[in-house]
């Protein structure tokens, strides 16, 4: 009866206070609602996942020792909503705020997956080769992104954003990303032991994209399958797996695999020459950002 009694009170002290402040009440309700889009609360995510994997689970690292073949194609799932600020015209999330939910979620595996990539030490030993000649600190950059939109998410519906490595080629690390309902990846998986409808399964998809990265040492490309090799996470020959492991044929398989969708993406880089077509079309008018013709 007392934890009844004290829950009422506070009722009582939440109405009044409402009744009190309205308009006061209606702009906390909408900033505690739409956290993610506070002034420079992006930032603060990305800093935040990037100390989470370098500093509190700093050793907690990913190689072929620890997770097989098949932990560099690992998925890394980040949950979040879309809060109205996210939402265009059509009352849902709008296309544009896909690509600041795909940095926090990307940031989050190049950091766990990659973690070796800018701290030497966490590096695996290679006897075998001499240590000059072994890549020093290595960046990963951005090269472009592309996503396509399937089904809309609604006002503060909740979303899952599963990523994984798609393949590598002589110069790009490519990801693949998905934009699911919460939940997806056990009901998809029990629907495929059910033997279940793939129409249903690709419902769960909201969105999918595709990402490429380059490894940088200072203006130095280096080779993706150089760079995974030195982080440990993909074998330099084909030794014998143990049980449940992939091996190094079984990753290059999987590779190949994924490198017959990453083709669509490297062809879109045909687009930058097509540019110097553009004075064969009329030109219909430039505007500032207030949408006013200059």
């Amino acid at each position: 009866m007392g934890s009844l009694s004290c829950l009422m009170s506070y009722g009582e002290y939440l109405l009044q206070t409402v009744q009190t402040h309205p308009w006061s009440t209606i702009v906390v309700a909408v900033i505690l609602s739409s956290v993610k889009n506070i002034p420079l609360m992006w930032h603060a995510r990305l800093i935040t996942a990037v100390l989470y994997h370098s500093a509190i689970r700093k050793n907690d690292v990913v190689t072929i020792e620890s997770h097989g073949g098949q932990g560099l194609f690992g998925y890394i799932v980040t949950s979040s909503r879309s809060p109205v600020y996210e939402c265009d015209i059509n009352g849902h999330k709008s296309d544009s705020t896909y690509f600041s939910d795909l940095d926090i979620n990307r940031i989050h595996l190049l950091t766990r997956v990659f973690k070796g990539a800018g701290d030497l030490s966490l590096r695996p030993p290679r006897p075998t080769t001499a240590p000059n000649d072994r890549p020093k600190k290595m960046r990963i950059l951005l090269g472009g992104t592309c996503c396509s939109f399937r089904r809309e998410i609604k006002p503060y519906a909740a979303y899952e954003i599963h990523s994984r490595v798609l393949a590598w080629d002589e110069k790009w690390l490519y990801v693949v990303s998905y934009f699911v309902k919460p939940g997806s990846a056990r009901k998809i998986a029990s629907m495929q032991n059910k033997a279940g409808d793939s129409g249903e399964m690709t419902n769960m998809v909201f969105a999918s994209a595709i990402t490429k990265f380059v490894f940088k040492e200072d203006r130095k490309t280096v080779r993706p399958a150089d760079a995974l090799e030195e982080l440990g996470l993909l074998s330099a020959s084909e030794d014998e797996a143990g049980e449940g492991l992939w091996s190094r044929s079984r990753v290059e398989e999987q590779r190949k695999t994924g490198m017959k969708t990453a083709q669509h993406l490297i062809a879109l880089d045909d687009l930058h020459g097509q540019f110097e077509q553009a004075s064969e079309y009329p030109f219909l008018g430039k505007f500032g950002v207030l949408g006013m013709m200059l």
